[in-house]
């Protein structure tokens, strides 16, 4: 899937959607390969920071859970000024001036509720690093398709133009035939109908080229002074593209990325109702302390004390609340199970759609290569037998009408199969991979 090098080429020249009849305006082009243009989208698109941006978010959250199974230590410091000395037996009760620093160290020996919390933290980033690769993987398609309707938008230009020329061509013929008295005014008008509809269509082809360059500008934050063409050759299939699998590969869809992260959050539902549990079970707690500051006769005769404690606590009735958030979390496992599969039979369903449509428009490619051929040489056949009286003009137009809606039909196909090929991908899981 992945076509030519990752090299730009850029060059001043007039933009390909400048009409006849209009001021033309220099704009940058720059070409672009496949390759180059998903290079471009992860390093400027918004949505891959905004993934990551999530991911540090859950590193954070998974932070967090671990602090809380860590010891805390606090420190304090005071400085106070007393009104009045009070002294008693001749010792200094309350001095002019009292200072004090003191420090405590606690640690959690025993909670019930912290440590799923912790795995449900590592669930959680689990998670988003495979929400993260699925919604990446949604850019990569987003820049493969754009890219190629870029190519194809190019080369239905291509073809409106050879269709101008040859009109224009046809119309010439026609005017030199009227003017030597061996064809007929209808014949010119005719001819002259057609070029003008061939106009047409290229100037709308131009405006199509256009809009699907700014497309996939927008995609890969680009100036809209620059216009991006491909150098995708528009007429000829990879040989993995035209050749897709036999039968559906089912085996990886479950760790796609949003389906894993699916299953991660009902993994983390799961670890919530075991904190819960965890919360009908004592909490062990050791703590100690220290202070240090000037000696009193009565509270601190030494200057320093210090103390350490060992407590438990045990909420025996709370009226019935870590009962209602049991029932709560199982109904919320309950329904994102539910999501879940249907999530899976709805992938599956998509994975057997994008590769119907793949086979399909592969098989059409060919089709359509083979309608070529025939409209070539009906037209060739249409052209000579009206050179020599057997045909009419209306004859040749028609087999000249035949042959452009051919080869729109071989670039919509074209489109169509390597869009198909790049869904394929997409569902299956495949794209978005970190480069």
């Amino acid at each position: 899937m992945i076509l030519g090098s990752a090299q730009v080429a850029t060059a001043q020249q007039p933009s390909s959607n400048d009409t006849p009849g209009h001021s033309q305006i220099d704009r940058a082009q720059q070409v672009v390969t496949l390759e180059s243009v998903l290079e471009q989208a992860r390093e400027k698109n918004e949505t891959w920071a905004i993934t990551e941006a999530r991911i540090d978010q859950a590193r954070g959250m998974r932070r967090q859970a671990l602090a809380a199974l860590l010891p805390s230590l606090s420190a304090n410091a005071s400085v106070t000024r007393n009104g009045n000395v009070v002294e008693f037996g001749g010792s200094q009760v309350q001095r002019q001036y009292n200072w004090g620093v003191s420090g405590r160290a606690s640690i959690a020996i025993f909670d019930g509720t912290k440590y799923p919390l912790l795995s449900r933290s590592g669930k959680l980033l689990e998670a988003s690093e495979a929400l993260a690769q699925w919604q990446r993987g949604a850019l990569d398609f987003e820049v493969t398709q754009a890219f190629y309707l870029l190519a194809a938008a190019q080369s239905r230009v291509a073809i409106a133009e050879r269709t101008v020329e040859l009109r224009q061509a046809q119309l010439e013929r026609a005017e030199a035939m009227l003017d030597a008295r061996l064809g007929v005014k209808l014949d010119t008008e005719l001819a002259r109908t057609q070029l003008l509809e061939s106009e047409q269509d290229l100037l709308e082809a131009k405006a199509m080229l256009g809009n699907a360059a700014d497309s996939l500008g927008v995609l890969l934050v680009i100036a809209p002074e620059v216009d991006l063409r491909t150098d995708l050759d528009a007429t000829d299939l990879d040989s993995a593209t035209a050749a897709p699998p036999a039968k559906v590969d089912f085996t990886s869809l479950k760790e796609r990325g949003d389906l894993r992260a699916s299953q991660l959050q009902i993994d983390a539902i799961e670890l919530n109702k075991r904190s819960v549990w965890g919360g009908f079970l004592p909490i062990i707690e050791l703590s100690s302390g220290a202070s240090l500051g000037p000696s009193n006769a009565f509270s601190n005769p030494d200057g320093f004390d210090w103390s350490v404690t060992l407590s438990a606590s045990w909420l025996l009735y709370d009226g019935g609340y870590r009962y209602g958030q049991l029932d709560q979390l199982s109904a919320q496992v309950t329904e994102s199970t539910l999501l879940y599969e249907r999530e899976l039979r709805q992938a599956n369903a998509g994975l057997r759609r994008a590769l119907r449509s793949w086979r399909t428009a592969a098989a059409g490619v060919t089709v359509a290569q083979q309608q070529i051929i025939a409209a070539e040489q009906a037209y060739e056949s249409a052209n000579a037998r009206f050179e020599n009286g057997l045909n009419t003009s209306l004859d040749v137009a028609d087999a000249a009408d035949r042959l452009f809606q051919a080869e729109i039909s071989l670039n919509q196909r074209i489109f169509d199969a390597r869009t198909a090929a790049a869904e394929y991908q997409y569902l299956l899981g495949l794209m978005g991979q970190d480069q």
